[in-house]
């Protein structure tokens, strides 16, 4: 029996997020197979940088099952929650989703660029608002 799996995660560009707030990730796929016990999926937010082109600053993880899916197949999905960790103000986060543990390679979206912003502490008003002697 042949074994397919096609990913198809959203890339709209999210508003801004602010460390702590937690980012919702449903990655959906059509699976033509038999059943799969304990597959992994993968998710994670991530910069390019120079050392390395996909730099995760998060990633979660979340095990589940695969039923048997004889054709035409099923469509799936499996969400998992990203909480914003503390990281440099960026515009250019991007994010993926993978499939591990399954027989052959691990699966992989398209590594979405340049789609989440994380703001950092910003400061804004900053006054005296009253002064005398003591």
């Amino acid at each position: 029996m042949v074994t397919e799996a096609k990913l198809a995660v959203y890339p709209e560009r999210l508003a801004p997020v602010l460390p702590g707030d937690t980012i919702r990730v449903v990655t959906e796929f059509d699976y033509i197979g038999p059943a799969i016990a304990n597959a992994r999926m993968i998710s994670a937010i991530w910069y390019k940088s120079l050392v390395d082109p996909h730099n995760e600053v998060v990633r979660g993880e979340k095990a589940f099952n695969i039923p048997d899916s004889p054709p035409p197949g099923q469509h799936l999905s499996v969400t998992i929650d990203l909480v914003v960790p503390a990281v440099d103000y960026r515009d250019d986060y991007g994010l993926y989703s993978s499939i591990r543990d399954v027989p052959g390679a691990d699966i992989y979206t398209p590594y979405y660029e340049n789609i989440i912003t994380i703001l950092g502490a910003q400061f804004s008003e900053l006054k005296i608002t009253s002064y005398t002697k003591v």
